[in-house]
């Protein structure tokens, strides 16, 4: 993969705070003294971002439930018209 978009990728999910330090690390298979350092060097803020992360998560919940319910209406109607 590309190191700037790995970074990218690191940075977001550091500012987005998806996990605690430890696991942002370990999944993009680095040391948490290694974040530590990208996010000091490039004044990163642990969770800066959480609150829009939350928002946006928020807002397609419902969309998402619609989806769902009317796919399972739609599945039951399929299973009873057999």
């Amino acid at each position: 993969m590309n190191q700037l978009r790995d970074i990218g990728a690191l940075k977001a999910d550091n500012e987005a705070r998806i996990s605690s330090k430890v696991g942002i690390a370990k999944k993009h298979r680095i040391s948490a003294v290694t974040l530590w350092l990208y996010a000091s060097n490039g004044k990163w803020s642990y969770g800066r971002m959480r609150e829009e992360v939350l928002e946006s998560f928020s807002q397609l919940a419902p969309e998402s439930f619609c989806v769902s319910s009317q796919r399972s209406v739609i599945e039951e109607h399929v299973i009873v018209l057999k």
